[in-house]
């Protein structure tokens, strides 16, 4: 049986990282200055745009998995 909740003190989310800063919990995707909804138009632009301004090195994608996790594959899908 697959389980959402992997229990108490356990956060789940993915925190966007721009330019090395990352979100955290506490303003995760408010929409202003992090989360999807920030982070994602900055992939709407030509690559080269893209790349001028610091590409793969200026975005990151943070997911903590616990070390006692029964996780054996893990996929993310970003639409």
């Amino acid at each position: 049986e697959y389980l959402c909740n992997p229990g108490d003190g356990v956060k789940q989310a993915p925190l966007y990282c721009i330019d090395g800063s990352c979100e955290t919990y506490e303003n995760w995707n408010n929409g202003t200055v992090s989360g999807l909804d920030v982070y994602e138009p900055l992939f709407q632009r030509p690559e080269d745009q893209w790349e001028a301004e610091g590409g793969e090195q200026s975005y990151s994608v943070k997911i903590t998995i616990p070390e006692d996790s029964k996780t054996k594959e893990f996929y993310y899908f970003c639409h």
